[in-house]
């Protein structure tokens, strides 16, 4: 699996970074912190739409969650102005908050970087 790679891919283009092809293999909490440069925060869905929100348009987020059955998945979240995007650069599905199904998941952290 590569789904932390594939949201550090997504969180640099959200940052204007020039795209870079990702590998195999996926981060830990820590590894993504050194990564993206920003620290991943224990927080509520509510929470993180809240941030983004307050962040302005453009803010995003990596976020990473811990499914109740075992393992986790990194996608990324996006606040466009009036609405806030699950991007998931794994699969390459775009939709509506929350991205993921909240019954399936046992813990959530973000990383926010707002504009």
């Amino acid at each position: 699996m590569n789904c932390g790679k594939c949201a550090e891919s997504v969180f640099n283009k959200f940052e204007g970074t020039p795209d870079v092809a990702v590998g195999q293999g996926t981060y830990t909490t820590p590894e993504m912190q050194d990564a993206t440069g920003v620290k991943q925060v224990m927080m509520s869905p509510a929470e993180i739409e809240q941030m983004l929100v307050k962040g302005g348009p453009g803010s995003h987020a990596v976020i990473g969650v811990d499914w109740e059955a075992g393992g986790g998945h990194w996608y990324n979240a996006y606040y466009v102005g009036d609405k806030v995007w699950a991007v998931d650069g794994q699969t390459g599905e775009i939709s509506p908050w929350l991205g993921v199904d909240p019954g399936t998941v046992r813990n959530w952290d973000a990383g926010i970087t707002t504009k």
